[in-house]
């Protein structure tokens, strides 16, 4: 399970009971976590603490490596210092990766054909959206891929819209979500 990031907006007043919420949460493997611009802008050593506290695992340019896959979290590319290359030097080079990046737009600065899935947030999904039209305003670096599903090639970006809301405190025409995807194996 990844959780992709903006856990605060202006103070860390909130996160102490966030965290311990998310460490209820539980997944096979672990429950990772990628930090946002906001959690960057506005960042407190506590972000970290909290989330070891409650057994999930913070991934800033780093990759957890499995049997069979390697999950890799890349900070903000608005607001931290997102290094890739890093973050892939010791994954295998036949190996995929399930990649965390907080901002959409980044699925295009890279062309990794280990990088099956980029998993973004960030847009809120346009959290207010015109009737016929979509996102009235969106953030930079999540212009191009607002929420929803993208390929290129053989890598996909899945955009969740998310449950959390930025600058105006509710949402139109975007509801909120916690999506699960499912991977079949190649056959």
């Amino acid at each position: 399970m990844i959780l992709a990031g903006d856990f605060i907006t202006h103070d860390i007043a909130a996160f102490p009971e966030l965290a311990d919420r998310l460490g209820h949460l539980k997944a096979k493997q672990a429950v990772f976590a990628i930090l946002g611009n906001h959690d960057h802008w506005h960042y407190d050593p506590m972000i970290e603490t909290l989330f070891s506290e409650s057994g999930i695992r913070l991934l800033r340019n780093e990759a957890a490596i499995f049997d069979h896959f390697a999950l890799a979290g890349i900070e903000s590319n608005w607001g931290g210092a997102p290094d890739l290359p890093g973050a892939l030097a010791e994954v295998p080079t036949d190996m995929p990766v399930i990649l965390g990046w907080h901002e959409p737009d980044n699925f295009d600065l890279y062309e990794d054909p280990r990088i099956a899935l980029q998993v973004s947030g960030h847009t809120h999904g346009g959290q207010v959206c015109a009737p016929l039209w979509g996102p009235i305003q969106l953030p930079s670096h999540g212009n191009k891929y607002a929420r929803g599903h993208f390929q290129r090639d053989r890598s996909h970006l899945f955009v969740t819209r998310g449950i959390g809301v930025s600058e105006v405190p509710f949402r139109f025409l975007c509801r909120p979500e916690i999506p699960i995807l499912s991977f079949q194996p190649n056959s």
